[in-house]
């Protein structure tokens, strides 16, 4: 039996976009301060973590039906 390893973090995994998306409008928002901290916090970053989202969010709810 393979060995599942830890979540790190505490809510179902449906939620993961929900808490991502609370996560990417404080980034925005505050993207003058998240890139003071870091250079890597930039709007290419914030397009790349907001279409992941999206990804995600696509994968826990599709907006399309798909026919085998």
């Amino acid at each position: 039996m393979s060995s599942i390893s830890p979540r790190s973090y505490n809510c179902k995994d449906e939620e993961l976009p929900i808490v991502g998306g609370f996560s990417a409008i404080s980034l925005s928002r505050d993207l003058n301060d998240f890139s003071g901290y870091s250079p890597m916090f930039d709007q290419p970053y914030v397009d790349s973590y907001n279409a992941k989202i999206e990804a995600a969010q696509e994968l826990v709810q599709p907006n399309q039906k798909r026919l085998r």
